[in-house]
Protein backbone atom coordinates (compact mmCIF):
# COMPACT_ATOMS: atom_id res chain seq x y z
CA UNK A 1 0.00 0.00 0.00
CA UNK A 2 2.91 2.68 0.97
CA UNK A 3 4.31 2.08 -2.39
CA UNK A 4 0.89 2.24 -3.87
CA UNK A 5 0.42 5.70 -2.23
CA UNK A 6 4.11 6.90 -2.57
CA UNK A 7 4.49 7.16 1.14
CA UNK A 8 6.11 6.04 4.22
CA UNK A 9 4.62 2.41 5.58
CA UNK A 10 3.59 4.46 9.09
CA UNK A 11 1.78 6.69 6.67
CA UNK A 12 0.14 3.60 4.81
CA UNK A 13 -0.67 1.85 8.38
CA UNK A 14 -2.54 5.43 9.63
CA UNK A 15 -4.58 6.10 6.42
CA UNK A 16 -5.46 2.14 6.30
CA UNK A 17 -6.63 2.70 9.96
CA UNK A 18 -8.50 5.71 9.81
CA UNK A 19 -10.26 4.17 6.29
CA UNK A 20 -11.52 1.71 7.99
CA UNK A 21 -13.14 3.63 10.24
CA UNK A 22 -15.67 4.65 7.21
CA UNK A 23 -18.31 2.69 6.13
CA UNK A 24 -19.43 2.72 2.21
CA UNK A 25 -22.51 4.65 3.38
CA UNK A 26 -20.89 7.00 5.16
CA UNK A 27 -18.05 7.65 2.07
CA UNK A 28 -21.21 7.82 0.11
CA UNK A 29 -22.63 10.98 2.14
CA UNK A 30 -19.28 12.59 2.53
CA UNK A 31 -19.06 12.60 -1.07
CA UNK A 32 -22.69 13.99 -1.56
CA UNK A 33 -21.57 17.16 1.06
CA UNK A 34 -18.21 17.79 -0.83
CA UNK A 35 -20.19 17.65 -4.33
CA UNK A 36 -22.95 19.90 -2.41
CA UNK A 37 -20.10 22.54 -1.52
CA UNK A 38 -18.69 22.14 -4.47
CA UNK A 39 -22.10 23.15 -6.24
CA UNK A 40 -22.63 25.94 -3.65
CA UNK A 41 -18.94 27.70 -4.15
CA UNK A 42 -19.10 27.47 -7.72
CA UNK A 43 -21.83 29.52 -7.98
CA UNK A 44 -25.06 27.09 -7.26
CA UNK A 45 -26.49 28.92 -4.56
CA UNK A 46 -27.74 32.45 -5.70
CA UNK A 47 -28.81 33.56 -1.93
CA UNK A 48 -24.81 33.16 -0.62
CA UNK A 49 -23.89 35.92 -3.21
CA UNK A 50 -25.74 38.37 -0.98
CA UNK A 51 -23.25 37.51 2.21
CA UNK A 52 -20.40 38.53 -0.30
CA UNK A 53 -18.60 36.16 -1.90
CA UNK A 54 -16.16 35.60 1.01
CA UNK A 55 -18.68 35.56 3.76
CA UNK A 56 -20.70 32.88 1.58
CA UNK A 57 -17.57 30.61 0.84
CA UNK A 58 -16.73 31.00 4.11
CA UNK A 59 -19.94 29.32 5.53
CA UNK A 60 -20.45 26.82 3.14
CA UNK A 61 -16.56 25.67 3.65
CA UNK A 62 -17.73 26.16 7.63
CA UNK A 63 -20.88 24.07 7.46
CA UNK A 64 -18.77 20.93 5.02
CA UNK A 65 -16.75 20.96 8.02
CA UNK A 66 -18.64 20.72 10.52
CA UNK A 67 -20.76 18.16 8.57
CA UNK A 68 -17.76 16.04 7.98
CA UNK A 69 -16.46 16.16 11.91
CA UNK A 70 -19.57 15.25 12.77
CA UNK A 71 -19.18 11.75 12.28
CA UNK A 72 -22.75 11.79 9.53
CA UNK A 73 -19.60 9.91 7.03
CA UNK A 74 -18.35 7.47 10.17
CA UNK A 75 -19.63 4.72 11.57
Amino acid sequence: LASLLGVPPFIADKLATQARRFTDDGLDRALHQLHQADFALKGGRPALKTLGRELGDRIVLDRLVADLLSGSAQR
